[in-house]
Protein backbone atom coordinates (compact mmCIF):
# COMPACT_ATOMS: atom_id res chain seq x y z
CA UNK A 1 0.00 0.00 0.00
CA UNK A 2 1.24 3.43 -0.80
CA UNK A 3 -0.86 5.40 1.49
CA UNK A 4 -3.66 4.20 4.43
CA UNK A 5 -6.36 6.25 3.93
CA UNK A 6 -8.11 7.18 7.37
CA UNK A 7 -11.93 7.56 8.23
CA UNK A 8 -12.81 9.22 11.85
CA UNK A 9 -16.23 8.74 12.84
CA UNK A 10 -16.96 10.81 15.88
CA UNK A 11 -15.24 14.31 17.00
CA UNK A 12 -15.52 15.00 20.79
CA UNK A 13 -12.57 15.34 22.92
CA UNK A 14 -11.62 11.89 22.30
CA UNK A 15 -12.17 11.86 18.76
CA UNK A 16 -9.92 15.19 18.33
CA UNK A 17 -6.95 13.69 20.34
CA UNK A 18 -7.48 10.36 17.53
CA UNK A 19 -7.12 13.08 14.85
CA UNK A 20 -4.23 14.86 16.46
CA UNK A 21 -2.11 11.96 16.59
CA UNK A 22 -2.36 10.73 13.43
CA UNK A 23 -1.40 14.21 12.46
CA UNK A 24 1.74 13.75 14.66
CA UNK A 25 2.80 9.87 13.64
CA UNK A 26 5.06 11.03 10.32
CA UNK A 27 7.05 13.14 13.42
CA UNK A 28 7.06 10.64 16.19
CA UNK A 29 7.88 7.39 13.86
CA UNK A 30 9.74 6.47 10.36
CA UNK A 31 6.43 5.67 8.92
CA UNK A 32 6.26 2.59 7.00
CA UNK A 33 3.47 3.89 4.28
CA UNK A 34 1.48 7.41 4.11
CA UNK A 35 -1.29 8.12 5.64
CA UNK A 36 -4.14 10.57 5.52
CA UNK A 37 -7.48 12.01 7.15
CA UNK A 38 -9.53 11.38 4.35
CA UNK A 39 -12.59 12.39 6.56
CA UNK A 40 -14.65 12.59 9.49
CA UNK A 41 -18.45 12.54 10.43
CA UNK A 42 -19.63 13.89 13.36
CA UNK A 43 -23.35 14.41 14.82
CA UNK A 44 -24.29 17.99 13.43
CA UNK A 45 -23.48 19.90 10.10
CA UNK A 46 -21.48 22.33 12.53
CA UNK A 47 -19.52 20.32 14.30
CA UNK A 48 -18.53 18.56 11.10
CA UNK A 49 -17.29 22.23 9.71
CA UNK A 50 -15.35 22.58 12.41
CA UNK A 51 -13.57 19.09 12.10
CA UNK A 52 -12.54 19.35 8.96
CA UNK A 53 -11.33 23.14 9.09
CA UNK A 54 -8.70 22.01 12.30
CA UNK A 55 -7.92 18.78 10.64
CA UNK A 56 -7.68 19.56 6.93
CA UNK A 57 -9.57 16.68 6.12
CA UNK A 58 -10.79 16.21 2.52
CA UNK A 59 -14.56 16.26 3.32
CA UNK A 60 -16.61 16.10 6.53
CA UNK A 61 -19.74 14.50 6.90
CA UNK A 62 -22.97 14.06 9.34
CA UNK A 63 -23.25 10.33 7.91
CA UNK A 64 -20.68 7.65 8.72
CA UNK A 65 -21.64 5.92 5.78
CA UNK A 66 -19.58 8.49 3.63
CA UNK A 67 -16.98 7.55 4.72
CA UNK A 68 -17.41 3.90 4.50
CA UNK A 69 -18.40 3.86 0.61
CA UNK A 70 -15.10 5.70 -0.13
CA UNK A 71 -12.42 3.56 -1.91
CA UNK A 72 -10.21 5.98 -0.54
CA UNK A 73 -10.50 5.40 2.98
CA UNK A 74 -9.15 2.23 4.02
CA UNK A 75 -9.34 2.37 7.98
CA UNK A 76 -12.06 3.49 9.89
CA UNK A 77 -11.97 4.72 13.64
CA UNK A 78 -14.64 4.81 15.82
CA UNK A 79 -14.99 7.82 18.42
CA UNK A 80 -18.33 7.68 19.62
CA UNK A 81 -20.57 6.84 22.25
CA UNK A 82 -20.45 3.06 23.34
CA UNK A 83 -24.59 2.48 21.87
CA UNK A 84 -23.28 3.29 18.33
CA UNK A 85 -20.02 0.78 17.69
CA UNK A 86 -21.65 -2.26 16.82
CA UNK A 87 -23.38 -0.86 13.58
CA UNK A 88 -21.12 0.70 12.20
CA UNK A 89 -17.95 -2.13 13.19
CA UNK A 90 -20.34 -4.08 11.39
CA UNK A 91 -21.20 -2.05 8.80
CA UNK A 92 -17.32 -1.28 7.96
CA UNK A 93 -16.43 -4.95 7.83
CA UNK A 94 -19.12 -5.75 5.58
CA UNK A 95 -17.29 -2.90 3.36
CA UNK A 96 -13.90 -4.15 3.66
CA UNK A 97 -12.63 -1.57 5.99
CA UNK A 98 -10.37 -2.17 9.17
CA UNK A 99 -11.18 -1.19 11.65
CA UNK A 100 -9.82 0.73 15.18
CA UNK A 101 -12.39 1.14 17.60
CA UNK A 102 -12.60 3.08 21.51
CA UNK A 103 -13.13 0.95 24.58
CA UNK A 104 -15.15 -0.92 25.60
CA UNK A 105 -16.86 -2.67 22.25
CA UNK A 106 -19.80 -1.98 22.89
CA UNK A 107 -22.78 -1.31 25.46
CA UNK A 108 -23.68 -5.07 26.08
CA UNK A 109 -23.26 -8.67 25.47
CA UNK A 110 -25.78 -9.37 22.87
CA UNK A 111 -24.36 -6.47 21.08
CA UNK A 112 -20.68 -8.13 21.38
CA UNK A 113 -22.00 -11.71 20.24
CA UNK A 114 -23.72 -9.17 16.88
CA UNK A 115 -20.24 -8.12 16.68
CA UNK A 116 -18.26 -11.45 16.92
CA UNK A 117 -20.54 -12.91 14.28
CA UNK A 118 -18.95 -10.47 11.96
CA UNK A 119 -15.71 -10.45 13.02
CA UNK A 120 -14.93 -14.24 13.37
CA UNK A 121 -14.96 -14.77 9.52
CA UNK A 122 -13.55 -11.46 8.60
CA UNK A 123 -10.09 -11.31 7.03
CA UNK A 124 -9.51 -7.23 7.97
CA UNK A 125 -7.56 -6.22 11.01
CA UNK A 126 -9.54 -4.91 14.14
CA UNK A 127 -7.65 -3.25 17.33
CA UNK A 128 -9.06 -2.06 20.54
CA UNK A 129 -7.84 1.92 21.58
CA UNK A 130 -6.51 0.15 24.75
CA UNK A 131 -3.58 2.46 24.66
CA UNK A 132 -2.07 1.40 28.28
CA UNK A 133 -0.88 -1.78 26.62
CA UNK A 134 1.98 0.77 24.53
CA UNK A 135 3.38 2.37 27.59
CA UNK A 136 6.96 1.31 27.31
CA UNK A 137 6.87 0.07 31.19
CA UNK A 138 3.66 -1.95 30.64
CA UNK A 139 5.77 -3.62 27.63
CA UNK A 140 8.71 -4.09 30.05
CA UNK A 141 5.73 -5.25 32.51
CA UNK A 142 4.53 -8.01 29.93
CA UNK A 143 8.11 -9.37 28.79
CA UNK A 144 9.18 -10.12 32.57
CA UNK A 145 6.01 -11.59 33.70
CA UNK A 146 6.87 -13.95 30.29
CA UNK A 147 10.52 -14.58 31.12
CA UNK A 148 9.06 -16.07 34.77
CA UNK A 149 10.37 -13.15 37.08
CA UNK A 150 7.40 -12.48 39.06
CA UNK A 151 7.10 -16.92 39.23
CA UNK A 152 3.61 -18.23 40.37
CA UNK A 153 1.36 -15.13 40.45
CA UNK A 154 -0.26 -15.03 43.97
CA UNK A 155 -1.96 -11.71 44.12
CA UNK A 156 -2.90 -8.36 42.60
CA UNK A 157 -4.33 -5.31 42.52
CA UNK A 158 -5.81 -2.99 40.09
CA UNK A 159 -7.39 0.43 40.22
CA UNK A 160 -8.77 3.19 38.11
CA UNK A 161 -9.62 6.44 39.77
CA UNK A 162 -11.20 9.56 38.64
CA UNK A 163 -13.12 12.11 41.14
CA UNK A 164 -15.08 14.09 37.98
CA UNK A 165 -18.55 12.68 39.30
CA UNK A 166 -18.02 14.31 42.54
CA UNK A 167 -21.39 16.43 43.41
CA UNK A 168 -24.23 17.37 41.85
CA UNK A 169 -23.15 19.84 38.76
CA UNK A 170 -21.53 17.58 36.24
CA UNK A 171 -24.86 17.54 33.77
CA UNK A 172 -26.46 14.67 32.40
CA UNK A 173 -24.40 12.87 29.78
CA UNK A 174 -24.49 9.70 27.35
CA UNK A 175 -21.80 8.08 29.77
CA UNK A 176 -24.34 8.50 32.69
CA UNK A 177 -26.97 6.53 30.57
CA UNK A 178 -26.73 2.56 30.37
CA UNK A 179 -28.91 2.65 27.16
CA UNK A 180 -26.08 4.34 25.09
CA UNK A 181 -22.72 4.25 27.41
CA UNK A 182 -23.64 0.30 28.49
CA UNK A 183 -22.24 1.10 32.44
CA UNK A 184 -20.79 3.88 33.95
CA UNK A 185 -16.99 3.78 35.92
CA UNK A 186 -16.80 -0.02 34.90
CA UNK A 187 -17.14 0.78 31.52
CA UNK A 188 -15.68 3.94 31.16
CA UNK A 189 -12.23 2.93 33.50
CA UNK A 190 -12.76 -0.57 34.63
CA UNK A 191 -12.20 -2.10 30.78
CA UNK A 192 -8.63 -0.37 30.64
CA UNK A 193 -8.16 -2.18 33.95
CA UNK A 194 -8.74 -5.30 33.34
CA UNK A 195 -7.38 -5.47 29.93
CA UNK A 196 -3.96 -4.21 31.54
CA UNK A 197 -3.93 -7.01 34.07
CA UNK A 198 -4.80 -10.03 31.40
CA UNK A 199 -2.52 -8.51 28.97
CA UNK A 200 0.27 -8.08 31.42
CA UNK A 201 -0.71 -11.63 33.30
CA UNK A 202 -1.70 -13.67 30.19
CA UNK A 203 -4.30 -14.90 32.23
CA UNK A 204 -8.11 -14.31 32.30
CA UNK A 205 -10.16 -14.22 35.26
CA UNK A 206 -12.10 -17.55 36.12
CA UNK A 207 -14.81 -15.70 38.11
CA UNK A 208 -15.85 -12.54 40.02
CA UNK A 209 -17.76 -10.68 42.77
CA UNK A 210 -18.73 -7.41 42.31
CA UNK A 211 -20.27 -4.56 44.30
CA UNK A 212 -20.91 -1.08 42.84
CA UNK A 213 -22.86 1.83 44.25
CA UNK A 214 -24.42 5.18 42.63
CA UNK A 215 -23.51 8.13 44.64
CA UNK A 216 -25.68 10.82 43.02
CA UNK A 217 -28.61 9.09 41.89
CA UNK A 218 -30.30 11.88 39.86
CA UNK A 219 -28.62 14.58 37.34
CA UNK A 220 -30.22 17.82 35.60
CA UNK A 221 -30.39 18.06 31.73
CA UNK A 222 -29.30 20.64 29.49
CA UNK A 223 -33.12 21.52 29.26
CA UNK A 224 -32.98 22.06 33.26
CA UNK A 225 -35.52 18.65 33.64
CA UNK A 226 -33.42 16.00 36.29
CA UNK A 227 -33.31 12.26 35.42
CA UNK A 228 -31.99 9.47 36.71
CA UNK A 229 -28.53 7.84 36.81
CA UNK A 230 -28.68 4.15 36.13
CA UNK A 231 -24.97 3.47 35.71
CA UNK A 232 -22.44 2.85 38.47
CA UNK A 233 -20.22 5.54 40.11
CA UNK A 234 -17.49 3.14 41.51
CA UNK A 235 -17.67 -0.20 41.47
CA UNK A 236 -15.28 -2.67 43.64
CA UNK A 237 -14.40 -6.55 42.57
CA UNK A 238 -13.07 -9.37 43.57
CA UNK A 239 -11.32 -11.56 40.96
CA UNK A 240 -9.99 -15.30 40.31
CA UNK A 241 -7.66 -15.82 37.66
CA UNK A 242 -7.70 -18.86 35.43
CA UNK A 243 -4.09 -19.84 37.95
CA UNK A 244 -6.20 -19.62 41.10
CA UNK A 245 -4.49 -16.34 42.03
CA UNK A 246 -6.74 -13.84 43.68
CA UNK A 247 -7.13 -10.02 44.03
CA UNK A 248 -9.08 -6.87 43.17
CA UNK A 249 -9.95 -4.69 40.52
CA UNK A 250 -11.25 -1.27 41.36
CA UNK A 251 -13.22 1.48 38.59
CA UNK A 252 -14.06 5.19 40.48
CA UNK A 253 -14.87 8.44 38.89
CA UNK A 254 -15.90 9.70 42.46
CA UNK A 255 -12.13 8.91 43.99
CA UNK A 256 -11.81 11.81 45.87
CA UNK A 257 -8.11 13.52 45.05
CA UNK A 258 -7.55 11.38 41.82
CA UNK A 259 -7.14 13.28 38.76
CA UNK A 260 -5.94 10.22 36.18
CA UNK A 261 -4.80 7.22 38.73
CA UNK A 262 -4.36 3.91 37.21
CA UNK A 263 -2.27 1.96 39.10
CA UNK A 264 -1.51 -1.78 39.02
CA UNK A 265 0.41 -4.05 41.67
CA UNK A 266 1.29 -7.56 40.81
CA UNK A 267 2.75 -10.28 43.18
CA UNK A 268 4.38 -13.75 42.57
CA UNK A 269 6.29 -16.05 44.61
CA UNK A 270 9.44 -15.06 43.06
CA UNK A 271 8.80 -11.22 42.79
CA UNK A 272 6.57 -8.07 42.46
CA UNK A 273 5.64 -5.39 40.10
CA UNK A 274 4.06 -1.92 39.91
CA UNK A 275 2.96 1.11 37.78
CA UNK A 276 1.34 4.12 38.34
CA UNK A 277 -0.01 6.04 35.24
CA UNK A 278 0.27 9.63 36.79
CA UNK A 279 4.20 8.67 37.21
CA UNK A 280 4.47 6.41 33.84
CA UNK A 281 7.99 6.90 33.10
CA UNK A 282 8.84 3.85 35.70
CA UNK A 283 8.32 0.50 36.31
CA UNK A 284 9.07 -0.40 39.74
CA UNK A 285 10.17 -4.32 40.51
CA UNK A 286 10.97 -6.27 43.25
CA UNK A 287 13.29 -9.23 42.78
CA UNK A 288 12.68 -11.62 45.91
CA UNK A 289 15.58 -13.93 44.58
CA UNK A 290 18.33 -11.45 45.43
CA UNK A 291 19.85 -12.23 48.83
CA UNK A 292 17.91 -11.27 51.54
CA UNK A 293 21.04 -10.92 54.51
CA UNK A 294 22.75 -9.70 55.98
CA UNK A 295 20.48 -7.03 57.03
CA UNK A 296 18.20 -7.00 54.35
CA UNK A 297 21.25 -8.07 51.65
CA UNK A 298 20.37 -6.33 48.38
CA UNK A 299 16.67 -6.77 48.25
CA UNK A 300 15.05 -3.46 47.54
CA UNK A 301 12.13 -2.38 44.95
CA UNK A 302 14.08 -0.86 42.04
CA UNK A 303 13.12 1.71 39.53
CA UNK A 304 13.19 0.41 35.36
CA UNK A 305 14.30 3.74 33.61
CA UNK A 306 11.14 2.80 31.06
CA UNK A 307 10.60 6.46 29.77
CA UNK A 308 10.12 6.68 26.14
CA UNK A 309 12.38 3.41 25.43
CA UNK A 310 10.03 2.91 22.36
CA UNK A 311 11.59 0.43 19.82
CA UNK A 312 12.38 1.01 16.58
CA UNK A 313 10.96 2.63 14.16
CA UNK A 314 10.07 5.28 16.48
CA UNK A 315 11.98 8.41 16.24
CA UNK A 316 11.30 11.26 19.13
CA UNK A 317 10.68 12.09 21.32
CA UNK A 318 13.83 10.08 22.38
CA UNK A 319 13.96 7.64 24.75
CA UNK A 320 15.27 9.36 27.88
CA UNK A 321 12.22 11.74 27.18
CA UNK A 322 9.19 12.03 29.49
CA UNK A 323 6.12 10.10 28.71
CA UNK A 324 2.94 11.88 28.25
CA UNK A 325 -0.80 10.70 27.60
CA UNK A 326 -1.58 11.34 23.87
CA UNK A 327 2.02 9.60 23.31
CA UNK A 328 -0.14 6.23 24.11
CA UNK A 329 -2.42 7.08 21.88
CA UNK A 330 -0.24 7.58 19.23
CA UNK A 331 1.47 4.46 19.67
CA UNK A 332 -1.45 2.20 19.35
CA UNK A 333 -2.71 3.88 16.46
CA UNK A 334 1.29 3.43 15.12
CA UNK A 335 0.62 -0.19 16.07
CA UNK A 336 -2.88 -0.70 14.24
CA UNK A 337 -0.87 1.00 10.82
CA UNK A 338 1.77 -1.68 11.30
CA UNK A 339 -1.27 -4.86 11.92
CA UNK A 340 -2.48 -3.52 8.27
CA UNK A 341 0.65 -3.31 6.17
CA UNK A 342 1.77 -6.66 7.84
CA UNK A 343 -1.72 -8.17 7.84
CA UNK A 344 -1.47 -9.66 11.05
CA UNK A 345 -3.00 -8.66 14.22
CA UNK A 346 -0.75 -8.18 17.32
CA UNK A 347 -3.65 -7.29 19.21
CA UNK A 348 -5.31 -5.97 21.29
CA UNK A 349 -8.10 -7.66 18.61
CA UNK A 350 -11.80 -8.19 18.40
CA UNK A 351 -10.89 -11.70 20.78
CA UNK A 352 -9.59 -9.50 23.47
CA UNK A 353 -12.53 -6.98 23.30
CA UNK A 354 -15.11 -9.65 23.20
CA UNK A 355 -13.57 -11.29 26.44
CA UNK A 356 -13.28 -7.44 27.77
CA UNK A 357 -17.09 -7.12 27.59
CA UNK A 358 -17.64 -10.52 28.66
CA UNK A 359 -15.86 -9.16 31.74
CA UNK A 360 -17.67 -5.86 32.10
CA UNK A 361 -20.79 -8.25 31.88
CA UNK A 362 -20.41 -10.74 34.27
CA UNK A 363 -19.50 -7.80 36.75
CA UNK A 364 -22.85 -6.07 36.17
CA UNK A 365 -24.59 -8.93 36.95
CA UNK A 366 -22.47 -9.82 40.29
CA UNK A 367 -23.43 -6.58 41.57
CA UNK A 368 -27.14 -6.78 40.70
CA UNK A 369 -27.41 -10.55 42.36
CA UNK A 370 -24.98 -10.16 44.89
CA UNK A 371 -23.12 -12.97 44.12
CA UNK A 372 -19.68 -15.23 42.39
CA UNK A 373 -20.27 -15.47 38.38
CA UNK A 374 -18.10 -17.79 36.48
CA UNK A 375 -16.73 -16.13 33.63
CA UNK A 376 -17.11 -18.91 30.38
CA UNK A 377 -14.62 -19.20 28.00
Amino acid sequence: MQKIGIGLVGYGGIGRLHAYCYKSLPFLYDMPVDIELIGIATSSPQSAQQAASQTNAIFSTTDYNELISRDDIHLIDICTPNNLHADIICAADKAGKHIYCEKPLTVNFDEANRIKGEMAFSDRIFQMAFQYRFSPAILRARQLVGEGFLGDILSFQVGYYHSGYLGTDRPMSWRLRKSEGGGGALFDLGSHAIDLLYYITDQRTKRLLAKSRVLTPDRQEKDGRWTKVDVDDDITIMLELESGALGTLEASRIATGSYDDLDILIRGSKGALSWHLMDPNWLEVYDATKPGKPMGGIRGWQKIEAIQNYPSPAAIPPGKATLGWSRLHAASQFNVIENILTGKSTGPGWEDAFYNQRFLEAAIQSAEQDRWIDIEK
